[in-house]
Formats: C-alpha cells, sequence, structure tokens
C-alpha cells in the first residue's frame, strides 16, 4: 500500500433515520454518559500515530483481498470505523487481537480512538454541504430493547462516533429489524447499496448491530469531453479483449511513473478529494507500490475506461486470519459494551462505484452484528492507456482519508 492513510475513525453525523414498520425501531432514551469526547484534546502526535496505525491496517486489508478475481471496491474508511466502534466496548484479548489488526499502538486507548473520531468529524463536516464533491458519513447503533448498555460505550458512541442509537427487536420481530436498518443504509447510501443484511438473514441472536455508512459524489475539476468517448480495447488478464466505452483527454495531471508502473491523480472540483489511478507495466504485479510515489506535473494523454460496479463480502473469516479470531466466538470480551456475555457474529460489507465523463459516484457501509455468546508544471507528454486492469483510489487530501480503494479487472462487468 502506498500513500500517507489517514484517520480512518472518520464519522459524520446523520439525520436519525426511525424505522418503525412491525414495531422493528424507535429512537432510544438519551442515558447520562459520564465522559463527552468532543472535549478531550487530541495532540498533533497523538493524531499523527492513529495514522500510522490505520495506514498499516488499509494495507494488511488490501493485502487480504486484492488476491480475489474479478472487480473490486471497498471503503477502509467504512469498516475500520465500524470495527473501531465495536473496538471500544472490548477487553482483555479480544480488545489486543483488535488491536493488532487494527494496527493500533499500545498507547492508544479505546477512548483514544473515539476521541479522534470526534476531532476527524469537524474536519470532514464541510464535505457534507459541498455541492461539487459530497462526503457523507453515518454511524449508528441498533440496540436490542432489553440489552443494557455500558454508559462510556454510549457515551463514546455518540460523542465520538456521532452514532445515533435505535431500538429494535431482533427476536420477536427480526426481518422488520433488518429491513428498517437497510432502510436506513439505502437512505445514507442514496439507494446505492440496499441489502447489506441480506434476505433471509437470521437476526434472533443478534443484541446490537453497528453500522457505518459513506457516500460520495464528486465532480471531476476538468470533466472528459463526451464527444471524445467511444469503445476502446481492453485486455483482460487471461489475454482476452473487451471493448468497453472509453474516455479520452490530454491535460496536466499529477504524475509519476517507475519501471514498474504509472501513476496519475486526478482531482475532484474543490480540490480536496482526488483518484489515483495505477496501471503497472506489462507483466508486472497488479499491486500498489510499497513506497510512495513522487509525483511531478505532466501534460498526460490519458484514457479511462467508464466503469460501474458492486462487491461485498462477510469478512468475519478475513479477520479471524489477520489476527482477530476470539471477537468472534464464546470466548469473547465485551465488556466495555454490556454486560451481558456478547461476540462478534458478522462483519458485513458492500461497496458501489460509478466512473464517468462527470465524475464519480461511490458508497460502501458496513454492520458488525454483536451476538449473545454462544450464538452466532507542464513538461514533456506522456501516455497513459488504461488497456488492462489497472488500480484506483479515491483520498481526502487534506485528512488524508482513504475513502475507497479498488481495481478493474474487467470495466465491462457490472455496467
Amino acid at each position: 500500500m502506498h500513500g500517507r492513510i489517514r484517520a480512518f475513525p472518520a464519522t459524520l453525523a446523520a439525520a436519525a433515520l426511525l424505522a418503525t414498520a412491525c414495531g422493528a425501531a424507535t429512537t432510544s432514551r438519551p442515558v447520562a454518559s459520564r465522559v463527552d469526547l468532543r472535549a478531550v484534546p487530541v495532540s498533533a502526535q497523538q493524531r499523527q500515530a492513529l495514522a500510522a496505525d490505520d495506514e498499516a491496517f488499509a494495507g494488511a486489508l488490501w493485502a487480504a483481498l486484492d488476491a480475489r478475481d474479478g472487480n473490486l471496491v471497498f471503503s477502509p474508511a467504512s469498516i475500520a470505523t465500524a470495527l473501531q466502534m465495536a473496538y471500544v466496548g472490548a477487553r482483555g484479548e479480544t480488545a489486543r487481537e483488535m488491536a493488532r489488526v487494527l494496527h493500533l499502538g499500545a498507547e492508544t486507548t479505546p477512548l483514544d480512538v473515539a476521541a479522534a473520531a470526534s476531532k476527524l468529524f469537524t474536519q470532514l463536516a464541510p464535505l457534507a454541504h459541498d455541492k461539487h464533491s459530497l462526503l457523507t458519513l453515518a454511524d449508528e447503533v441498533w440496540l436490542q430493547r432489553d440489552l443494557q448498555v455500558v454508559a462510556d460505550f454510549r457515551a463514546a458512541m455518540s460523542t465520538g462516533f456521532g452514532a445515533a442509537f435505535h431500538l429494535a427487536d431482533f427476536v420477536r420481530h427480526g426481518e422488520a429489524a433488518r429491513k428498517a436498518i437497510n432502510a436506513a443504509i439505502a437512505a445514507q447510501t442514496h439507494d446505492r447499496i440496499h441489502d447489506l443484511l441480506p434476505p433471509g438473514m437470521d437476526l434472533g441472536d443478534e443484541r446490537l448491530i453497528l453500522t457505518n455508512a459513506i457516500y460520495l459524489k464528486a465532480a471531476w475539476l476538468t470533466p472528459f469531453a463526451k464527444g471524445l468517448t467511444a469503445p476502446a480495447a481492453f485486455t483482460r488478464a487471461d489475454g482476452s479483449v473487451v471493448h468497453p466505452e472509453t474516455m479520452s483527454t490530454t491535460d496536466d495531471f499529477d504524475y509519476a511513473a517507475t519501471g514498474d508502473y504509472q501513476e496519475v491523480r486526478l482531482p475532484y472540483l474543490g480540490g480536496r478529494l482526488a483518484m489515483t489511478l495505477l496501471l503497472p507495466a506489462a507483466g508486472r504485479p497488479l499491486t500498489w507500490p510499497a513506497t510512495t510515489p513522487q509525483f511531478r506535473m505532466h501534460t498526460v494523454d490519458l484514457t479511462l475506461p467508464k466503469f460501474r460496479f458492486s462487491w461485498d463480502d462477510d469478512l468475519a473469516g478475513l479477520l479471524g486470519q489477520l489476527g482477530m479470531p476470539t471477537a468472534f466466538t464464546d470466548r469473547a470480551d465485551f465488556g466495555g459494551m454490556s454486560s451481558e456475555p456478547l461476540q462478534i457474529g458478522s462483519v458485513r460489507h458492500e461497496a458501489f462505484i460509478a466512473v464517468d465523463e462527470n465524475g464519480t459516484e461511490a458508497a460502501a457501509a458496513t454492520d458488525v452484528t454483536m451476538m449473545a455468546t454462544g450464538g452466532h508544471a507542464p513538461v514533456d507528454l506522456v501516455q497513459l492507456h488504461l488497456d488492462r486492469p489497472f488500480l484506483f483510489r479515491i483520498d481526502d487530501t487534506v485528512t488524508g482519508l482513504p475513502l475507497f480503494l479498488g481495481k478493474v479487472a474487467d470495466p465491462t462487468l457490472g455496467a
């Protein structure tokens, strides 16, 4: 993984969404909390340490996912945020394993993570109202009606992660609760993520569900001319050729190149968000370089196929393999969340991305289900034609927040 990836525990407070079908959910009453993380100072050194931790977690996620065939898109920000919400309530070996997987420093406490989320909220808030580069993130906590939550956990969720709380009845009205949570996610992602909790999923053993949703719609600083878009050859990894609609432009971009790859960064309107595209040299592996590229302004003859696809998976097994197996067993300790024994049942993630002449639309959502334990300057012209599998990432250049990562193996799939 290349580049500096910062501050994954990012959250934006979203309007509370009330789902009432079949008594599925209502907003819970506020409970007096003992800490307000908005008032906790976070030093520059602490922010830098958390940034380094988050970069390492993103790299581990990418290494575990990028070998899979086909197109891929996921949001490191969403996955990390949902897991960090759960980490706030973890204790003992469960917390130690989660901290290692999240690459949190030895001195980073759960409250440090939640306090950093609160500070990042302030930095990201303007993007929720930017008409050119809209970015919204929302966190929610869905509680079984009779579950008693530790006051400090509630405070960390509300004042750190800006999370709204909802009461639900997973036991008697599980299907209604599933639909309510999915409806909230759909609203937060502008109908791009519909069934994060899939049909038929039994929520009878769930006691608490943590969700994060992220939505982005950003216009290119310099749009591609639609009149120049035309079918062009794209060679897939197996040597077969498809002909996706391909955009083209010649303009000045941040550009980097070595014998192993070419890389270009396309800014969105407003200058804060940007998409980076990486094309490996012929015969080289489809992976991010280990070192940060040295970008310089070049005039680039660029072609980029339009693409539109989604991806989803349950990451529970992968996270266990990365080093946090205890959280998914009856030995899990989430005593900082509730006195009732809990374990993680699933960590589902779904993401969507569409890239065309005007810009990019992307969305992602993650849920962590908590079960009762025992249940489940212009220079020479260079040429960069993205005519074979390539990588992409979207970052907030101010905070360094990695919003989306992915690869395009076949731009015609999912179109």
